[in-house]
Parts: structure tokens; sequence; C-alpha cells
């Protein structure tokens, strides 16, 4: 485990090697075959906009069908997300053309977290793909994460972040998984 602290002293921690080579080939076949889908920034008129990525919306039903949280991999990393529920899931399949802008997860003034896993088997240095966490005035790099096969970050989903897209050497797409994690909602009425 290896922690990082922003300027700003939010947390992105970072585990490598929870999985076996054979559990992350089964999340990597699993992710792979997902339907992947453009979703846009301002709206789905793709002739118009040039910001649209490829994705693959996930209900929680699909992520567990992944088995990447009932790994005993993931044991390393569950105290951290207990409690918090699950507010979006979607797999982001990069490719060299991609435009990524920076952006935070957190809306509204809650405080989320981010649970970014890198499935692709095989990625090497020069293929890019790095994710780039910044300062809230999104002005200086102040971390820069290489995408490392299997590799999973948690961090404040208030981070101003961004994912870089693959080179023109990389062989294959980039993909990612992001789960977005809230705190509980409290659905206690008063009487």
């Amino acid at each position: 485990m290896k922690k990082l602290v922003t300027s700003s002293n939010k947390e992105t921690i970072i585990f490598d090697d929870l999985y076996s080579y054979s559990e992350r080939a089964g999340f990597y076949s699993f992710i792979k075959n997902s339907k992947f889908t453009t979703q846009g920034y301002d709206n789905d008129r793709l002739e118009t906009k040039g910001d649209h990525n490829l994705v693959s919306l996930y209900t929680l039903e699909d992520l567990i069908q992944t088995g990447l949280l009932s790994s005993a991999g993931s044991m390393a990393f569950k105290g951290i997300i207990n409690g918090m529920e699950v507010q979006q899931i979607r797999v982001n399949l990069s490719t060299l053309n991609d435009r990524n802008r920076i952006h935070v997860d957190s809306k509204n003034g809650i405080q989320t977290k981010t649970l970014l896993y890198y499935p692709n088997l095989e990625w090497k240095i020069e293929w890019g793909g790095y994710t780039i966490f910044t300062d809230d005035a999104e002005k200086e790099i102040e971390h820069a994460i290489a995408y490392t096969p299997g590799r999973v970050m948690i961090f404040d989903g208030s981070i101003p972040h961004v994912i870089c897209a693959p080179t023109n050497v990389a062989p294959s797409y980039r993909f990612s998984l992001a789960i977005q994690l809230v705190p509980p909602t409290n659905n206690v009425t008063e009487k």
C-alpha cells in the first residue's frame, strides 16, 4: 500500500499485487466483453461535440459478477470503503484519439470516494494511459500515476483528475473500472 497526499491534504491510496494473474485474467475477460457505448459530456449528438468516450455502465450485479470485490485480495481495501454506497460503476475504454478533461467525481458538496481498477493484463510505461491528479485550482500536476495492470486506487472524489489517452505505440485499449462511492443516505423520516 502506498499513500499519496495532495497539497490540500486529500488522499490517494494505491494497492498493487492484490490479485493473482488468474483472477486478473477473469476480471479482464468480463470487462473486455462488456457492451460499450458512446457517452458525451454535454449532449448525445456525436456530430457536434468531440468529447465522447466509450463506456460500459455497470449495475451492482455486474460488479458482483466480475468477482473483483469478493476476491481475497479485496480485503486489503474493504475497510476503506466499508459503509459507503455505490453511486456509479463504469468501465472506461480509452483509445489514442480520446479527449479527456480534468474533472472531479464529487458533486453538490457530497464527499465521494472513487475506487479505480486497472484491468489490462499487460501495459508498458511508454504506452501512456496515466491518471493525473492536479491541485484544486487545476494548474499544477501533483501526482501522475502510471497505469499498472491490476492496480487499485482509492481517492477522494474531490481531487481534480484526468485519464491520459494511450500513446500511438500502445497495442490495445486502456480499460479502467471506476466505482464512485458516497456516504450512506439517511432514509429515516421525521414524524
